[in-house]
């Protein structure tokens, strides 16, 4: 059926549901079905196939979802596009699947599972076989490599954590200037000088000030718990993480 007359037909099933039909109030007439599809396929004779697609998605009868070009797969409607890459993505989850079953709990084993599934584009699946074949052979350049791992000072890690790194050390040399001045102030100077030193740290917001925080602050009782209170108005990991070491100290 060629793409023209595929309205006139949904026209005419439209029509014919439509006849018989008990009366309707305007409001219930006006998101029915049959009055979205008749929306549907006015806006395509404009010429403008997205009013078609926002009149159709509004109704899950089938006539207008089959005429927006959906298709049913279970219990929801699916474009074809949609329902071809499920189906895709199910075979080769069901081929992942049996060969997972196959797969010995050994380090070649899930490299080779790794291979697969990347082939396959399962790159979740892929990291984690990578990951468990670290467990056997940590010291694997070519899968930490593949992961993204770069070698630190003591350890691999990964590239994000390297440049996490990196980002907290070049702020620490920032903020350490700044952070001794205030604990200077916090310890000799006048009163004034001290409540604004307190002000000022207790503004502080920035991650990554966090480590040259801990240097600098950590040194004495009254210091340490002025920095739990910055700490804890730092929305970060990196806080929460120096607030358990000063807890635990």
């Amino acid at each position: 059926m060629t793409r023209l007359l595929q309205p006139l037909v949904a026209i005419g099933l439209a029509c014919s549901l439509s006849i018989g039909a008990p009366h309707k109030s305007p409001a219930a007439e006006k998101s029915s079905p049959v009055a979205l599809l008749r929306e549907a396929l006015h806006a395509e004779s404009l010429g403008v196939p997205q009013l078609r697609a926002e009149a159709t998605a509004t109704s899950a009868a089938p006539l207008a979802q089959a005429y927006a070009g959906n298709i049913r797969q279970g219990n929801a409607w699916l474009s074809v596009d949609d329902a071809i890459a499920r189906q895709n993505q199910d075979s080769r989850m069901k081929q992942y699947q049996a060969l997972r079953d196959k797969t010995r709990d050994m380090a070649q084993d899930h490299l080779r599972l790794a291979d697969w599934c990347g082939k396959k584009g399962l790159t979740q699946l892929e990291q984690a076989h990578l990951l468990r074949s670290l467990d056997f052979q940590p010291d694997n350049e070519a899968v930490r490599k593949r992961l993204g791992h770069v070698r630190g000072e003591r350890e691999w890690i990964s590239r994000e954590q390297a440049a996490l790194e990196q980002a907290v050390a070049a702020a620490k040399e920032q903020w350490l200037p700044k952070l001794r001045t205030a604990q200077a102030l916090l310890q000799s100077g006048s009163t004034s000088e001290r409540q604004q030193a307190r002000e000022e740290l207790l503004q502080i917001r920035d991650p990554l000030a966090v480590p040259a925080l801990e240097d600098v602050l950590s040194t004495n009782e009254s210091n340490s718990l002025l920095l739990l209170e910055i700490l804890a108005r730092i929305d970060d990991p990196l806080a929460a993480q120096a607030e358990v070491r000063l807890a635990v100290e």
